[in-house]
């Protein structure tokens, strides 16, 4: 009774138009909730993207790749060592990797095919997540298996500084393409090629436009290792590969 009452005293209860002014009211304070929980979820957004900034310049100072300098402020700022504009040369989903792989010289000294191979550990991924390790012994060459030794190790090394800056870890070398991938930067062979990636226990059966499609990928890294690259002798295996590898099918323009 009270309530009805008061609502009689309201200013708004003679409007004509009460009714609709009501709607209008209603209307006006659910987007005013909406516009609340926007908010809070761009500010929780934008919170989340400032952490996980903070974390990924933790993990690159403390890997060198960039290194503090004063400022008139007193804040810290950065600036890029020479690892990390090696690093900025870099366009990978495992750009990081690929990075402490050439600084580190965990690929120096490979032929062309050997150099390939190990960079489609880099790129491939088989269907439904990581594919399993190729098993040492059947690897072509023993250069190659010392690489793939080295990237592997450093990936875990890798995954293990992510995991304690809290940062999500990066996808793991998948060697379901590295004999296949050696196969074809040295005989050009599809057929034997395509056989080597069915042999290699990846669970995956290559088509010939999939085999294609990922060595343009293996390409595609192989120039920016050439580029990147502060050893002459790996920029020189990675032109030489360049050009196994495209050739054939793979050098095909579809258009």
């Amino acid at each position: 009774v009270a309530l009805r009452e008061k609502m009689r005293r309201h200013p708004a209860h003679a409007f004509a138009d009460r009714e609709a002014q009501a709607r209008i009211g209603e209307r006006y304070l659910r987007v005013e909730r909406d516009n609340a929980a926007l908010r809070q979820k761009i500010a929780a957004a934008t919170n989340s993207l400032a952490r996980t900034f903070d974390r990924i310049v933790g993990l690159l100072s403390e890997r060198g790749y960039i290194a503090a300098v004063g400022t008139e402020s007193g804040s810290p700022d950065f600036k890029a060592t020479d690892a990390g504009r090696l690093l900025a040369r870099i366009y990978s989903e495992s750009d990081l990797l690929v990075a402490e792989c050439l600084r580190t010289g965990a690929w120096r000294d490979l032929a062309p095919a050997e150099l390939a191979a190990v960079l489609s550990a880099v790129v491939f991924e088989s269907r439904g997540g990581d594919g399993p390790s190729a098993p040492l012994h059947e690897v072509p060459t023993a250069g190659l298996r010392r690489a793939l030794v080295a990237t592997r190790r450093l990936s875990g090394q890798l995954r293990a500084d992510e995991n304690r800056h809290r940062i999500a870890p990066s996808r793991e070398p998948d060697e379901g393409f590295v004999t296949a991938a050696y196969r074809w930067a040295t005989t050009g062979d599809l057929a034997s090629a395509l056989a080597a990636a069915d042999e290699s226990g990846s669970g995956t059966t290559l088509s010939a436009g999939d085999f294609v499609r990922w060595c343009r990928q293996i390409l595609d890294l192989l120039d920016q290792v050439r580029i990147a690259s502060p050893d002459a002798g790996l920029r020189a295996a990675a032109k030489r590969a360049i050009d196994d590898v495209r050739r054939g099918v793979v050098a095909v323009d579809f258009g």
